[in-house]
């Protein structure tokens, strides 16, 4: 897990997670995903879309689009829960 960053202490959304989601951005991927924020699965991890909704995604979604999870850049708005 990586911990939240110190400047992340005053800001109203800081909420009660202890971990920090970075994105995963690739170079020259045609398409980026965002989500609203990462889940806990997520926060242990340190990657975005590991959880429920990265299972969801990575199975139906991109699967019909014909993309794999290292074609595509992943974020979230917001990089703590």
């Amino acid at each position: 897990m990586l911990p939240k960053p110190s400047v992340c202490v005053g800001c109203p959304l800081y909420g009660d997670g202890r971990g920090f989601v970075p994105d995963e951005l690739r170079d020259r991927a045609a398409v980026l995903i965002t989500g609203q924020n990462p889940g806990a699965e997520e926060e242990e991890q340190g990657r975005p879309f590991v959880g429920k909704t990265g299972e969801v995604m990575m199975a139906k979604y991109m699967r019909d689009a014909g993309l794999t999870r290292d074609e595509v850049s992943l974020s979230n708005a917001l990089r703590c829960r």
